[in-house]
């Protein structure tokens, strides 16, 4: 049997730039539990697991899911957030390729799946795994597990921006990338470091 190409790509700040628009949101949920931080002070607990961050806060976890549907309330509110230039470009050309493409993301699936429609993504994706897919997100290899169990036998590379993402595929020994945009050229240098997702279409 002919295996098959898997790309698995991370969501937030991977193929949509979310960052400080999440971050922002943060700040205004926690600032109803009088915890008050800013952009630059919230990004040294930065996980993008938030629940990591609660435990950091010694937030009971009976308030966990108040403070995730407080957050996802104020990031509907907010603009919206774009994709990074590149992306359509890889994705349609991976597509062409006949490559399978999927998504592993600790996001809320609402959320997730409604920013796919809005952005007219989801048609790229033959797998979508978000937080409630899963008993337990990255650095956990479930998310890959289950995508390796549905997609048998295929080669899979995931894609990510952060350390997370990285562990996570080390965890389920798969082949990976982790895209940095802000390594201005130099991540040419730096094994498995990429600094625009159309590497991808150009690497072995």
């Amino acid at each position: 049997m002919t295996k098959r190409i898997i790309y698995a790509f991370d969501w937030d700040n991977t193929l949509i730039d979310s960052h400080r628009k999440g971050l922002q949101c943060m700040c205004k949920t926690l600032a109803a539990l009088n915890l008050f931080f800013n952009e630059n002070s919230i990004n040294k607990i930065y996980s993008p697991d938030y629940h990591e961050m609660y435990k950091k806060l010694n937030i009971p976890e009976e308030r966990w899911e108040e403070l995730d549907n407080l957050w996802l309330k104020y990031y509907l509110n907010e603009d919206k957030a774009h994709l990074f230039p590149e992306v359509r470009e890889v994705l349609t050309e991976l597509s062409t390729r006949g490559c399978i493409l999927a998504l592993i993301t600790t996001g809320q699936r609402s959320r997730v799946h409604g920013e796919l429609k809005n952005l007219n993504l989801t048609r790229f994706f033959s797998l979508i795994i978000c937080r409630e897919d899963v008993l337990n997100v990255k650095p956990a290899p479930d998310a890959i597990e289950k995508l390796k169990n549905h997609y048998h036998p295929s080669d899979l590379i995931y894609i990510g921006d952060h350390d997370h993402d990285v562990k996570m595929a080390k965890n389920a020994k798969v082949k990976w990338y982790k895209i940095a945009r802000d390594d201005n050229g130099e991540s040419s240098t730096k094994q498995n470091i990429i600094n625009d997702l159309r590497k991808l279409l150009v690497l072995d």
